[in-house]
């Protein structure tokens, strides 16, 4: 049962990384320019690398196999 809840809140914290993802990518994509440091698209593929893990965890408790 408490896997269960564990891989809703995975999953729900998965959607919130992935809205985060989108909205930061459009505010570049408006508001970036020249002084935009290079190292903020590192920090943007991260963040949706961290929410592509996240998914994978709880689905992967949601079926069992972690």
């Amino acid at each position: 049962m408490m896997e269960k809840l564990a891989a809703v809140a995975l999953i729900a914290l998965s959607v919130w990384q992935f809205w985060q993802f989108r909205h930061a990518l459009k505010a570049v994509r408006t508001s970036g320019g020249q002084s935009t440091s290079p190292f903020l698209g590192f920090g943007l593929w991260y963040g949706l690398f961290f929410g592509i893990i996240l998914l994978i965890m709880a689905l992967g408790m949601l079926t069992g196999q972690v």
